[in-house]
């Protein structure tokens, strides 16, 4: 209704919500302003955020399994343990 362009407000609304990605958008969306072709831009930008998205979703992942490693450790120890006790109890009464 003002007749001006919305990308700086919606760039101060993604600095306020802090959305990076909002910032980025409106960014490539004032790109228009100069003639340039926005698919190619909006597309590349929407890979970026993609590829960003799943690698941190790995990220976590791989921290929780990493998290997970010694809760699937001790059992084993205690199964063999389990195991291990008789003979070695026997080698030390014979001693």
């Amino acid at each position: 209704m003002e007749q001006r362009p919305p990308f700086e407000e919606l760039k101060k609304l993604g600095l306020e919500l802090e959305l990076p990605a909002l910032c980025d958008i409106a960014d490539v969306m004032k790109l228009d302003e100069s003639g340039a072709s926005l698919s190619d831009a909006l597309r590349a930008r929407v890979k970026e955020l993609r590829d960003a998205h799943l690698t941190a979703s790995k990220i976590a992942a791989s921290a929780i399994s990493e998290r997970m490693t010694l809760f699937m450790v001790i059992p084993s120890l205690v199964f063999g343990l389990i195991f291990l006790a008789p003979p070695l109890l026997r080698l030390l009464s014979n001693g």
